[in-house]
C-alpha cells in the first residue's frame, strides 16, 4: 500500500460514507486494511484497468507530480499493480525510473473526528 495505482484507486468505487467507515474501522492495520482492498478488487472484478502513469505523485500526499509518463493496461489488476511496481523501483529497464522518491509510510486510517466534521460538513 504505498503506492496507490489500480487496486487502491478501486477503493473510490465504494459508496459515499462508507468509506471512511471502512478506513476508520480497518485503517489501523495494514494487513486489514489491504485484505480488505483485496476482497473489494474481487468483488468488483474490473474486466479491463487502465492506469495513467503519464504524471505520477511522489513523497507523502498529496506528493510531488513527478513525470512518470507511461500509460499501462492489463485484464489482471494485480498484474498491473506488479509491473508498476517493478516500474518504480528500477526491474524494467524500458522504463525503469532513477529518481522517484517513495512516499513515508502514513496511517491509512480516519480519526473519528475526521469522519464526523466530514458528514456535517455534508449535511
Amino acid at each position: 500500500m504505498q503506492l496507490t495505482i489500480a487496486i487502491k484507486n478501486l477503493f473510490g468505487c465504494v459508496p459515499g460514507k462508507l468509506k471512511s467507515r471502512l478506513h476508520l474501522w480497518y485503517g489501523k492495520d495494514r494487513q486489514t486494511f489491504g485484505k480488505m482492498l483485496v476482497e473489494y478488487t474481487e468483488l468488483i472484478a474490473p474486466q479491463l484497468t487502465i492506469v495513467d502513469g503519464i504524471l505520477a505523485m511522489e513523497v507523502p500526499g498529496p506528493g510531488s507530480p513527478y513525470p512518470l509518463g507511461i500509460l499501462t493496461g492489463s485484464t489482471n489488476v494485480v498484474a498491473l499493480d506488479r509491473v508498476h511496481c517493478e516500474i518504480v523501483d528500477q526491474s524494467l529497464s524500458d522504463v525503469a525510473v532513477s529518481n522517484f522518491e517513495f512516499p513515508l509510510m502514513i496511517p491509512v486510517n480516519f480519526s473519528p473526528f475526521r469522519v464526523v466534521t466530514s458528514a456535517l460538513r455534508h449535511l
